[in-house]
């Protein structure tokens, strides 16, 4: 087979449980004119021995396999090796249903698409999870011909845009012609990729069928919990993005002695092209507090002279001028001023009130034990420990009660190991 209609890219690690029912999800397509590019990721389960054996039954099957480079190279080696008209992106613990690619293809060629996408459907996964991974959207369009920039203008606004690469069905010389890769290194490369898909097509399309089966399991991606990397892959997603959007700010709110200075120092290491603003800065002088501050969350804070004079500049791409209010001298600091930049993080309680966090592009809570917090701030506090916990942890935890702050963030980063 030289030239098949479809090739299916499927990148293998450690889901040995699983992959032969994958694979045989793609084997058993009505299409059958496919190759399977299927490539071992370094796996160190029997996913490979499970491969091997499956691939003796079914020529189409082209096994890969190469020391652990993650997803993103991966599937960049599948496009390099691609000889189909058209590409399809497979997870390997994932399945399709028998009729998915031939129905692509058939749209994809009668409406001249540079890619077609679908719905799809979770298993495996509580009842109450599964409004999670809600992945209806074709509904809207029918078998419209869209523009693929006004197609994404069009689903962020109906809040049904899924930036998962498995939903849609591409034409391979358009994804060459774009020269459009996966991010190496990062979680969630398809928020980067896909958006990029769509803003490069002139002619797209949907099919209102759950072609795509996405199985939640304990070991899958989708089934773990937010971790450091997490951020740090968001990050860099609305770091590149940029080129095609405004600038991006990034809100790190949470408990004291969690680690968000720290975690907004790395960030502000792995991107240099950012600014880290303090809501220390912001601090209300004791004069201009109402008599019982220390009673009412955040009334010790001047949130709407933040607002003002970094969110909304930050957010036009303006220079951000502002003079920090320090609590030790008891007065404005000389004015500051930061040039634009594509990466604004607000970091340290407070950050995510209400008041501020419709500015924010992603608002992150970190978090930690009791415990933890205990032994981090006594060994930063030493002899204030006593005055600071009883002063500044029951204004803290008021103000992330009154305002539901954990509850309407987009992730919580426990640092507690």
């Amino acid at each position: 087979m030289n030239n098949p209609k479809v090739s299916v890219i499927i990148p293998v690690y450690n889901t040995e449980a699983y992959v032969e029912q994958t694979l045989r999800s793609i084997m058993g397509q009505t299409l059958r004119d496919i190759e399977l590019i299927v490539i071992n990721d370094g796996s160190t389960d029997g996913s490979l021995s499970a491969l091997e054996l499956i691939a003796t039954g079914d020529d189409r099957i082209r096994l890969y396999t190469q020391p652990n480079k993650g997803l993103s190279q991966t599937r960049n080696a599948g496009i390099d090796r691609a000889r189909g008209e058209f590409i399809y992106f497979m997870d390997s613990d994932d399945l399709l249903e028998p009729d998915a690619l031939e129905r692509c293809y058939e749209r994809c060629q009668s409406d001249r698409l540079d890619f077609v996408f679908f719905d799809a459907e979770s298993f495996g996964a509580a009842a109450s999870d599964a409004a999670w991974f809600d992945y209806r959207r074709a509904k809207y369009f029918g078998t419209e011909v869209c523009d693929g920039t006004d197609l994404l203008r069009r689903m962020l606004a109906l809040h049904c845009y899924r930036a998962s690469a498995c939903l849609s069905f591409i034409r391979t010389a358009y994804l060459r012609g774009l020269g459009l890769r996966f991010y190496p290194g990062i979680l969630h490369e398809d928020e980067l990729f896909t958006p990029q898909l769509y803003l490069g097509a002139t002619r797209a399309g949907g099919i209102e069928r759950s072609f795509f089966k996405r199985r939640i399991h304990g070991d899958s991606i989708m089934g773990r919990g937010f971790s450091r990397r997490n951020l740090e892959g968001y990050t860099t997603v609305l770091r590149e993005l940029n080129r095609f959007a405004a600038p991006v700010l990034v809100a790190l709110d949470g408990r004291c002695g969690s680690g968000k200075t720290t975690l907004a120092a790395q960030l502000a290491q792995q991107f240099p092209q950012s600014i880290t603003v303090h809501t220390d800065d912001f601090y209300l002088p004791p004069a201009s507090r109402v008599a019982n501050w220390e009673q009412i969350p955040c009334a010790n804070m001047d949130l709407e002279r933040l607002r003002a004079q970094v969110l909304t500049p930050a957010r036009a791409g303006q220079a951000i001028p502002y003079r920090a209010y320090s609590c030790r001298a008891g007065a404005y600091l000389p004015e500051q001023c930061f040039a634009p930049q594509p990466l604004v993080i607000v970091e340290d309680s407070y950050s995510c009130h209400p008041t501020l966090a419709d500015c924010y592009d992603l608002k992150v809570f970190v978090t930690c034990s009791k415990e933890e917090q205990a032994r981090r701030l006594l060994a930063r506090e030493g002899e204030r420990y006593s005055g600071f916990t009883a002063r500044w942890i029951p204004l803290e935890e008021g103000y992330f009660a009154k305002f539901q702050i954990e509850q309407t963030v987009d992730f919580i980063l426990d640092t507690t190991c």
